[in-house]
């Protein structure tokens, strides 16, 4: 059994690769379309590395536009509240500061209103600390919004890529004599695979947000 198994291995015909059969044939048409399908699969192959890398970037803002929303959800009303509170202690500053430069007739009165200016700051800060992780979360939302664009209009182009290759791969089977049962062994094409991230803190933006990150 092993004899007949062994001469059946040396007699089966080895396999060849596609170059070498292109190399074989006298049809010029054969080489032509091989450059077209490898320079095809090179455009494949930087289309695929820009929709890993959009999907990664999306799945981060994803993961950021949760976070952010998660801690400031139990702050709505205060977000309202401190909306209005802005508006008053922007004023309130500007009308301390140009009352130094106008009506500071003595030394004590300016450090009165120099005191009062950073009274007024500690409290403008504070009220703007949600509202800056609020238009924080707003802009991330747009960058979901670009990232979603970008990887739909990616996927398109790599399909558009596969319906390209296909026609080649079966023309230049048809050129090669190749039967259906082999052309896997010649197409072998790569499939987008997303890297699972690590979720974001909700402590740490929020130590970000209170240093005075935008």
């Amino acid at each position: 059994m092993q004899h007949v198994e062994g001469n059946a291995s040396r007699n089966a015909k080895p396999f060849k690769t596609l170059n070498e059969l292109i190399e074989e044939s006298s049809n010029p048409e054969s080489k032509n379309l091989k450059k077209e399908i490898d320079e095809i699969r090179g455009a494949r192959r930087d289309l695929i590395k820009e929709f890993k890398s959009s999907e990664r970037s999306l799945r981060y803002k994803e993961e950021e536009y949760q976070a952010l929303s998660k801690l400031l959800e139990p702050h709505r009303d205060e977000i309202e509240k401190n909306k209005r509170e802005i508006g008053r202690l922007k004023y309130l500053k500007r009308k301390y500061e140009f009352a130094i430069e106008t009506e500071a007739s003595s030394l004590e009165k300016e450090k009165s209103l120099i005191r009062k200016i950073k009274e007024t700051d500690v409290q403008l800060n504070e009220a703007l600390r949600y509202a800056r992780m609020e238009r924080k979360m707003l802009n991330i939302k747009g960058d979901i919004e670009q990232y979603r664009a970008r990887i739909a209009e990616t996927a398109k182009k790599i399909k558009e890529y596969d319906a390209k290759l296909d026609e080649f791969y079966a023309k230049l089977r048809g050129i090669l004599n190749i039967s259906k049962e082999k052309k896997q062994r010649y197409e072998r094409k790569e499939r987008p695979r997303v890297r699972p991230l690590p979720e974001i803190n909700l402590e740490d933006i929020a130590v970000i947000k209170r240093k005075g990150g935008n």
